[in-house]
């Protein structure tokens, strides 16, 4: 009886300390949806700087996937190829992923190294920049706030033609201070092409042919640093609709059913964005 008694103690134990070891890594998040009605919580952009040279920056582009798949629509990446190492070579990296809102965003926040990113450009320690190993503490601090402005996002896509219409309607929540600007982005997804690469648990040594490059930067649909939310010196209105039309041809290079369309709101004070929104072109 009481070998019974201490086998089914020891049993017990065993089966506590199995779970018990059984650990969740950082970041997570129980519930990404968004219930109509209710507050919605605010997006986050993360910008990827990378190069397709770059022998490092394949686990950058790693982590962007694995935090995409933790916090879904909330999450909004951009992939630039900007730099030294975005810069086209002998084949098979003569490709030119290369855009001008991208180079002047690589000058203008100072990126000298790959990889390196931004999470909603806002500065912390007196910088934006952000190594990938901190990202998901980064967002994960931002990710639960209330949305202070929202954008809604309308594309009409003609194939025959490639031409894309876009319109942006943004709405602030509450009273803001300041200036905000309003940039479109043109990214495109799944692009094959070779990269460089470092690490042999991402992918062959010292080059990856067939990697995939995700959320590429393609072009900025109305220039760098875009155009003032509000027109002029006026106030913002809480609960007004500001309404922006673009309209582009697309790039005969660029796969539309890979396209989406990146509109985020920012402060011409300290460039952090406010909220960020994504849309297929063809949805």
């Amino acid at each position: 009886m009481k070998k019974t008694v201490f086998f089914i103690f020891a049993l017990f134990i065993s089966l506590f300390t199995i779970q018990s070891c059984d650990k969740i890594e950082p970041p997570y998040k129980e519930n990404n949806t968004i219930t109509p009605g209710e507050t919605n919580k605010r997006k986050v952009l993360l910008e990827d700087y990378t190069g397709h040279t770059c022998v490092n920056c394949p686990p950058a582009g790693v982590k962007a996937t694995e935090l995409k798949e933790v916090y879904g629509d909330q999450l909004v990446i951009i992939t630039v190829h900007a730099g030294y190492f975005a810069t086209p070579v002998a084949a098979p990296f003569d490709t030119d992923f290369r855009t001008e809102a991208g180079n002047d965003w690589n000058s203008f926040f100072g990126i000298i190294s790959n990889p390196k990113g931004m999470v909603s450009r806002l500065s912390e320690g007196g910088s934006q920049l952000v190594d990938y190993g901190e990202w998901g503490t980064r967002i994960g601090n931002l990710i639960d706030e209330d949305e202070l402005a929202n954008i809604a996002i309308e594309t009409t896509y003609t194939e025959s033609s490639r031409s894309l219409q876009i319109k942006t309607s943004t709405k602030f929540l509450q009273e803001m201070q300041g200036s905000y600007n309003i940039q479109l982005c043109l990214t495109e997804d799944s692009i094959v092409a070779p990269q460089r690469n470092n690490t042999a648990t991402v992918g062959p040594v010292p080059t990856i042919e067939n990697y995939v490059h995700r959320h590429v930067l393609r072009q900025g649909i109305n220039g760098s640093w875009g155009e003032p939310v509000v027109s002029g010196n006026n106030a913002i209105v809480p609960g007004q609709l500001y309404e922006h039309n673009f309209s582009i041809t697309l790039n005969s290079d660029f796969n539309a059913n890979h396209c989406s369309v990146v509109a985020f709101v920012y402060s011409t004070a300290d460039y952090g964005v406010l909220q960020v929104e994504e849309k297929h072109i063809s949805e």
